[in-house]
């Protein structure tokens, strides 16, 4: 979750050691067995998606309007801007790889090369 959840969750909270705060009731996903990490299928129920560049935030809900999933996202910037309307979702990856092409993006360094990033890589220092 991003901190700016949390304080949108908590207003005024310090974030000091011992301090109580609310956090989303969630439970944690466990892929069916043989499916590697492919999350379950999609409920029956109409379902809406919502991106949010301001919260930087995806959230779904369902027909009755519970939120039924978030997650913070990166929704774009000034040189890669968020493209507004409506989107089709063609698959669903828990913990996805990433392949990275340098050709695909404007602040790549000179002599990156394409590679394959593992699920929760992280830049060392980062």
């Amino acid at each position: 979750m991003s901190p700016a959840l949390l304080k949108r969750l908590n207003p005024g909270a310090t974030f000091a050691e011992g301090t109580q705060i609310r956090v989303p009731n969630v439970e944690p996903f466990q892929p069916p067995a043989g499916r590697g990490d492919a999350p379950p299928a999609p409920p029956a129920a109409d379902v809406t998606v919502t991106v949010s560049k301001t919260l930087a935030a995806l959230t779904v809900t369902d027909a009755a309007g519970k939120v039924v999933f978030y997650a913070p996202v990166t929704s774009g910037s000034e040189h890669d801007p968020l493209p507004i309307g409506n989107w089709k979702v063609n698959g669903i990856r828990q913990n996805p790889t990433f392949n990275y092409n340098p050709a695909l993006f404007w602040d790549a360094e000179p002599g990156h090369e394409k590679t394959k990033l593992p699920a929760g890589f992280q830049l060392p220092g980062s």
